[in-house]
């Protein structure tokens, strides 16, 4: 284990807006921070920034698995195969980064080999259903450990099957039971990668996963809402498995980009399998007025009646800075009035619109309801203020500016 100073890059500070759902219209109230939430988020953003710099600087290196941030040690983790570093490492860093803290921890896996692994899984699908293994969910560990495996049924059984078609990797997987939705229980177990699925945060707050996606360089990340991001949260999957950390923020359509530790998928509404399995993502496409549009939240589920009215500009309030800034959304309104289409949790989730080729395409993130004035009953019977009206943000223009494609 090394430990190596280095300087922190220039503070950026971007205000940050945190909540466990949709809200009604909010009024600015004002560009007070406290100093506490002010420093989490400039210690958040030097990190993640750092972070990214040093990926990207141990690309080549066949032996590098991962970085993660200690925001309490304001430190970074820097995870390598076998020895933790060797003596050419801390130099190039220190030469490509000025200084900081980073400590080098030895992992099991580098990031070459889980992203092969990941694949492999991919393709070898079939075969291990055919062997009596579904793989419900599956990801390295985020601190350097065993490639974690979650499984329909029998654990034991699994790991044997695993274990005899991949015997280079005995000792280096961890076979667990879960991942699987059940009917009664929403979306809240589904995996992170999965339109509509269960996210949680570290402050006991929750929102509801977008879309996967790509950069160029196939890098692979998550989009959630930007609002239900706290720069001292940890984002966690259904199964509470860490996600990764926060890469980029978009405000002007609330969305936030995370590193996804794990190999995202394409959306699929696993809950309703039988009805949308090929539910696939194509491409995405710009909001416009008259398209037919379904949403998918972790709560109110999946809904197919709404149709775009329009678009327009509001203020937003972060109920941890006190802070607000402007956001661009459209608005969609349920054909059948009472039938709700977002509630509260939900913040994050798809819009997606039917194409002709039978795929889908992104349109945006869920963002809000649309006030008492579209208050409807919730599918499940909670009071969670539940709406008719859907406030969502571009998420193609979030594509476009970030360099991100959600189908592969």
């Amino acid at each position: 284990m090394k430990l190596i100073d280095l300087c922190l890059l220039p503070v950026l500070t971007l205000p940050l807006l945190t909540g466990c759902g949709p809200q009604d219209e909010q009024v600015d109230e004002g560009d007070e921070t406290s100093t506490a939430a002010a420093e989490l988020t400039v210690k958040q953003e030097q990190l993640s920034t750092l972070a990214d710099q040093v990926e990207e600087k141990l690309s080549a290196d066949p032996d590098f698995s991962s970085v993660a941030l200690d925001t309490d040690k304001d430190r970074l983790l820097v995870y390598r195969k076998g020895a933790a570093d060797d003596r050419t490492t801390p130099e190039l860093l220190q030469r490509a980064t000025g200084s900081a803290k980073l400590e080098f921890l030895p992992a099991l896996w580098s990031k070459q080999e889980n992203d092969a692994f990941t694949d492999r899984l991919g393709v070898d699908d079939e075969a291990l259903k055919a062997a009596g293994v579904e793989v419900t969910l599956s990801g390295p560990s985020p601190s350097g450990g065993k490639f974690e495996i979650f499984v329909k049924g029998d654990a034991t059984s699994a790991a044997q099957v695993l274990e005899e078609r991949y015997p280079e990797l005995a000792g280096k997987l961890d076979v667990k039971t879960g991942g699987q939705v059940e009917e009664n229980f929403g979306r809240f177990a589904d995996g992170p990668y999965h339109g509509g699925a269960r996210l949680y945060f570290t402050a006991h707050n929750g929102c509801t996963s977008g879309f996967a996606a790509k950069n160029s360089a196939g890098s692979k990340f998550l989009v959630t809402a930007y609002h239900c991001v706290n720069p001292d949260n940890r984002l966690l999957d259904g199964l509470e498995r860490y996600i990764g950390r926060l890469a980029k923020t978009d405000l002007l359509y609330d969305a936030a980009i995370y590193h996804a530790n794990s190999t995202p998928s394409v959306w699929t509404d696993k809950l309703f399998a039988a009805a949308y399995s090929t539910s696939k993502i194509g491409g995405s496409a710009a909001p416009r007025v008259g398209l037919r549009i379904c949403t998918s939240g972790s709560y109110t589920r999946f809904a197919c009646t709404g149709v775009v009215r329009g678009s327009y500009s509001r203020s937003v309030v972060n109920n941890f800075t006190h802070r607000s800034y402007r956001v661009n959304v459209w608005y969609a309104d349920a054909t059948n009035v009472s039938q709700a289409l977002t509630g509260a949790g939900d913040s994050g989730g798809p819009v997606i619109a039917k194409r002709s080729d039978g795929k889908w395409n992104a349109i945006g993130l869920i963002h809000a309801g649309g006030g008492t004035d579209y208050r409807v009953s919730c599918p499940d019977g909670a009071n969670r203020a539940c709406s008719s009206r859907v406030l969502f943000t571009n998420v193609q223009a979030v594509a476009t500016r970030d360099g991100l494609k959600f189908s592969w």
